[in-house]
């Protein structure tokens, strides 16, 4: 679900709610879900990442290398979206 969103994302950004982070996930529940957000913040608006989901995270998986490799994910996948705009010449 996050690749398909990077991939159509438009580089804008999505501004300072998250309601664009709960249509998105709309049709997820439990930790599918609270992963989803995660991986969509950290991809699109990571300075709207925050306790209250990292707690929510956690409460699926307690280990820190669980959210690192997500936001690790995320980040560079949205990374490879944004350097397919480049033009090499």
């Amino acid at each position: 679900m996050v690749k398909a969103y990077v991939h159509r994302w438009d580089g804008k950004s999505p501004g300072i709610g998250r309601g664009w982070v709960e249509e998105a996930t709309q049709s997820l529940t439990g930790v599918d879900k609270t992963v989803s957000k995660v991986g969509l913040l950290a991809a699109i608006a990571p300075y709207q990442v925050d306790e209250e989901l990292i707690r929510e995270f956690k409460s699926y998986y307690d280990k820190d290398a669980c959210l690192l490799n997500i936001v690790s994910w995320a980040s560079f996948t949205a990374s490879r979206r944004i350097g397919s705009w480049l033009s090499y010449r």
